[in-house]
């Protein structure tokens, strides 16, 4: 069973990432537009806010984060608060999209995803976007874009459609950012819940938040199958990622967003951020070279 880490009463807490640098673990609230930035050793919090619907966090350079925002991509200065504008995709009506999830490759090239706001069917699309300052959308017609991931070899990039319950595997060149869909590895079934962030393990397993499934499976890319499962006593469970010094913590998101009265009542705890200590350890994150 997963234990609380940090109260944080997130809406939707989304987009946990472990930053090896400051050993911090960051995570958004993505309708509070929040970062909440939890130091490993002092445990303790600190809170950034935004105007804008913030949906992903990647540990950048020094003291800079890249975010994705509603409306386009920035790297902030945690230090400075100062806020300087990326490449971002230009072919997006941002009234009705919003950023989803992504993640940033061994060479530094961030992998970010789009979403229509009320989750139309293929409206979603990803987006690579390069160190020259490059922009390319590289797959469309996904309808939730969500937890993108390489695998220990980084020649497999993995990404789940939560709306379709399907996890697809394609393969990666790291020189070139070119990629080639595989096909579906991972077929969520419904009385588990919808797919959402996920994080590797060095083993090859992937680890994926199960909203409305009140916890994380364990699955094994290679045959489909889920091998196995922590409990987390709130149902709407969103992403994961490993993280300390070993890799050998997975700290977990949640929601409350869409929850009843009598849900909330029922698990109080919905909205918070909980840890796992693991008997295997992850995959390190990368660093965006933006």
């Amino acid at each position: 069973m997963a234990e609380i880490l940090y109260r944080s009463n997130c809406v939707l807490g989304e987009a946990v990432v472990w930053h090896k640098d400051k050993k911090v673990c960051l995570w958004v609230d993505v309708e509070s537009k929040i970062i909440f930035e939890y130091h490993w050793e002092k445990k303790k919090v600190e809170q950034y806010k935004f105007d804008d619907r913030i949906s992903l966090v990647v540990p950048a350079q020094g003291n800079n984060l890249i975010l994705a925002l509603q409306g386009g991509l920035v790297k902030f200065n945690t230090t400075s608060g100062l806020l300087s504008s990326l490449p971002s995709p230009i072919d997006v009506d941002w009234s009705n999209y919003r950023f989803n999830d992504g993640g940033c490759d061994e060479n530094g090239r961030l992998w970010v995803s789009t979403m229509e706001l009320q989750h139309k069917e293929g409206a979603g699309s990803v987006y690579c976007v390069e160190n020259s300052g490059r922009v390319t959308k590289k797959i469309f017609n996904i309808s939730i874009p969500n937890g993108f991931i390489w695998s220990p070899d980084h020649k497999n990039l993995y990404y789940t459609d939560s709306v379709r319950r399907e996890i697809y595997s394609y393969s990666f060149n790291a020189a070139t950012g070119q990629i080639g869909f595989e096909g579906i590895v991972i077929r969520v079934p419904e009385n588990l819940g919808l797919p959402d962030g996920m994080a590797m393990d060095a083993e090859g397993k992937l680890w994926v938040a199960l909203w409305d499934g009140y916890g994380v499976g364990r699955f094994d890319p290679a045959n489909g199958r889920m091998i196995d499962f922590i409990d987390v006593p709130a149902p709407q469970v969103t992403c994961c990622s490993f993280a300390g010094d070993n890799l050998d913590h997975l700290v977990i998101t949640t929601a409350t967003s869409g929850m009843t009265p009598e849900a909330l009542r029922n698990f109080p705890e919905s909205g918070n951020v909980f840890v796992v200590k693991m008997n295997v350890r992850g995959i390190g994150t990368y660093i965006a070279d933006l």
